[in-house]
């Protein structure tokens, strides 16, 4: 009984998890931040002989498709998180930051002494912002309720190995998160209740576009503009401007670019039954192919990386096409 009362539990917090996650795409007007196999296409304007009646029916087709895609994004998670909890239960050690299981306590710490590691831990303090709940084990910012990840099979697996390791403390209280004093910076362990802490920083606005100039880049050479839509040669999709982080930073993206130019990289992201190890290993992947093709990047690309990703050409590029969309549909 405690069992299956554990097991709703940390399917409520999952769940509780992904309506943030749901939350942000909205906030970025995105359909679903992970369904690269959707054709994308924003709503269409409306012609003069057209009458309101087929405006709404398309508006509400495009919202079933939104929701549509919600849940299938969230049957993916959850089947994601499934997957990585049988791995942890059957894992003597793990590292949370990379989602890889070892035998012996050896083998974690040469892992953590790699390159794949070292990237992972330098990319997630690079995304610290000021004000926020941090999980100083697993290297994770939290959102405002933070309890999903504290009480994960991950988190409860991660902190055991670091002590094992001597890195985390046995007895300290890792189940609520540090706070982010400055970018970077951790500072003291957060005392508050989630609630009070949900309050507290209601009006700090956390800038999640930014965070994809973290990511890595690849494969900008297969991508070319029409109109207010983007075209992905590899991929075989077209996808809109606010789409661009989801598709180019997506797994989608990433692999077909592997398998066309890095087979060696392919396979082994392939091969892997972890869905949530595939996602990792292959950024660190797309990462060391971005420094190796850094000289050969043409200036057409580094326009196409500076539009979607610089936040001053972005969100000008975003009002741009908002107040085009506006005066198309006045007239």
């Amino acid at each position: 009984a405690e069992a299956t009362m554990a097991e709703a539990t940390m399917a409520e917090a999952e769940i509780a998890t992904e309506n943030v996650v749901m939350k942000e795409c909205e906030d970025l007007n995105v359909t679903t931040p992970m369904e690269e196999g959707d054709n994308i296409a924003e709503p269409v304007t409306m012609g003069e002989g057209e009458s309101k009646t087929e405006e709404k029916s398309k508006e509400s087709e495009i919202s079933l498709r939104k929701a549509k895609g919600k849940e299938n994004h969230l049957a993916k998670h959850k089947k994601d998180v499934a997957e990585m909890n049988v791995m942890i239960a059957e894992s003597k050690f793990i590292c949370g930051t990379c989602v890889l299981p070892f035998d012996t306590v050896e083998g974690l710490r040469e892992h953590r002494n790699s390159d794949e590691h070292q990237y992972h831990h330098n990319r997630r303090i690079e995304m610290l912002f000021r004000g926020q709940a941090f999980c100083k084990v697993c290297l994770h910012v939290l959102p405002a309720f933070w309890g999903s990840h504290m009480e994960s099979p991950r988190h409860a697996a991660t902190t055991a190995s670091l002590v094992a390791l001597g890195e985390a403390e046995e007895g300290v209280d890792y189940t609520k998160p540090f706070r982010v004093i400055e970018n970077g910076v951790i500072g003291d362990q957060i005392l508050v209740s989630e609630e009070e802490y949900a309050e507290e920083i209601e009006d700090i606005k956390i800038p999640r576009a930014v965070l994809h100039i973290l990511n890595p880049c690849i494969g900008l050479k297969y991508i070319k503009k029409s109109g207010y839509q983007y075209s992905c040669k590899i991929c075989n999709i077209i996808f809109t401007f606010k789409m661009r982080a989801w598709h180019v930073n997506g797994e989608k993206h990433r692999m077909n670019y592997m398998k066309d130019r890095y087979p060696a990289y392919y396979k082994e992201c392939k091969e892997l039954k972890i869905n949530m190890r595939r996602k990792v290993l292959l950024m660190f992947y797309a990462a060391k192919v971005e420094e190796k093709e850094k000289e050969q990047t043409t200036e057409e690309e580094k326009k196409l990386k500076a539009l979607f990703f610089d936040p001053e050409l972005f969100e000008a590029e975003d009002k741009r096409i908002d107040e085009e969309k506006k005066k198309k549909k006045k007239k």
